[in-house]
């Protein structure tokens, strides 16, 4: 058992800053906290990956070594809190992907993004990604623009605001 799996004992912000503040600058710290991640085991898991991405949030040196690793076990995590965390890890932090891992992520972001029984959380992470890779595949822009607009159509409130805004800037 992982050491910072005992301490995720509860979801309070107090404590997620306590363990933010134990990791500090510690790479090895962050590894330790991402294999409870990675065990994709609810609560735990969920809860180390708000840890991970408040830490990355301090620190982004901690979080670009495993942005690869995190990318290649992305697709096999069931809990949505985790999925989430790291979609928010990723979109914060797209500087340190590889083009492997774009390719990647593209695929999954295509997927979650049509697919409605999809977390609204994930789907905005989702649309915050394909947003940063059209910058750099202009080719994607005209699919992207398809799917917000047909996501628009049938979604809640707070996913149709994200996708005019991320259209809005798509047809500038």
């Amino acid at each position: 058992m992982f050491n910072y799996e005992l301490k995720l004992v509860d979801s309070s912000r107090l404590l997620a800053d306590i363990l933010v503040d134990d990791i500090g600058n510690s790479l090895k710290k962050y590894k330790e906290m991402l294999d409870v991640a990675l065990l994709d085991k609810y609560p735990e898991s969920m809860r180390a990956a708000r840890i991970l991405a408040l830490c990355a949030e301090k620190n982004k040196k901690l979080v670009c070594p495993y942005m690869n690793q995190i990318v290649q076990q992305l697709e096999y995590i069931n809990v949505e809190g985790v999925k989430r965390g790291f979609l928010k890890i990723l979109s914060e932090n797209s500087e340190c992907l590889s083009e492997n891992s774009w390719g990647i992520i593209t695929n999954l972001a295509f997927e979650w993004l049509n697919n409605p029984k999809e977390a609204i959380s994930i789907r905005y992470y989702c649309i915050d990604l394909m947003e940063q890779l059209q910058d750099q595949y202009p080719e994607i822009r005209e699919e992207l623009i398809s799917i917000l607009e047909s996501i628009m159509e049938d979604e809640s409130k707070g996913l149709r605001t994200k996708c005019i805004k991320t259209l809005r800037k798509l047809n500038r």
